[in-house]
């Protein structure tokens, strides 16, 4: 987390991807760190509406512009 690269965690619903993510942006925040929390469906849905309205780049920008995001996904 300290070089500011996205985590992302992939698994079954119920694993706890959720509750460690939220752990862990918790902490970031409270070391000085903006937090940014998305679901990895609702991120797919966005980057894809971006490129249809040719957004693209600056919805990749508005996600760039926190220090840690993180996202979960649990269709598997």
């Amino acid at each position: 987390m300290r070089k500011g690269e996205s985590l992302c965690l992939i698994g079954d619903s119920g694993t706890g991807k959720t509750h460690l993510l939220i752990g862990l942006g918790t902490a970031a925040a409270q070391q000085g760190f903006r937090v940014r929390y998305a679901l990895a469906t609702k991120l797919v849905n966005e980057l894809v509406e971006a490129t249809d309205e040719r957004q693209l780049a600056k919805t990749i920008a508005h996600y760039g512009r926190v220090e840690r995001s993180a996202s979960t996904n649990s269709s598997l």
